[in-house]
């Protein structure tokens, strides 16, 4: 069987991430879970990819996805669970034929805390941590697959300036 490709993994992974924002693993993946057994079959998870994360066959084709499940598929039953997909989402492609990490009972969720801009004296200039700066970098690309970034921003250039404020 093929092996899915890193880069082709990290482009779902990414596809996945922002589709769950603001909402749960749980009710994301039952939209396509059409006969309610709390896991998707080739079928169900094809269908999200194509219509619910909008990933066309030239992105990604069958083939690549039919070798996602097989890579995420950890008791090999032919479906995806939604604690596989919720896995993948959170590790990548640590993930693949590795089970579900277990978490530990003491350590609780956590959700990432908003980045909040301060305001500097007009023209200040501030230097901003690399570590936040590769994460916007990461949520950009994922919010420009399957597009371009003059299309995304555009949805934000209120004055149609060509500048967001």
């Amino acid at each position: 069987p093929k092996r899915i490709d890193e880069f082709v993994a990290k482009k779902i992974q990414s596809r996945l991430k922002l589709a769950i924002r603001g909402s749960t693993a749980k009710k994301v993946f039952g939209k396509f879970d059409k006969d309610g057994g709390g896991s998707l079959d080739a079928k169900e998870f094809r269908r999200m990819i194509r219509v619910g994360l909008k990933i066309g066959k030239i992105d990604i084709s069958d083939e690549d996805i039919e070798a996602l499940i097989v890579a995420l598929d950890d008791d090999g039953g032919g479906t995806l669970s939604i604690d596989e997909l919720a896995d993948f989402v959170e590790r990548g492609s640590a993930t693949f034929h590795a089970g579900p990490e277990e978490k530990k009972p003491e350590e609780p969720e956590k959700k990432p805390e908003p980045i909040k801009a301060k305001k500097l004296r007009k023209g200040a200039r501030r230097k901003i941590d690399e570590k936040v700066a590769n994460k916007i970098q990461a949520r950009l690309k994922a919010a420009c697959f399957g597009s371009t970034p003059q299309k995304v921003f555009s949805r934000y250039d209120k004055d149609r300036g060509g500048t967001l404020d």
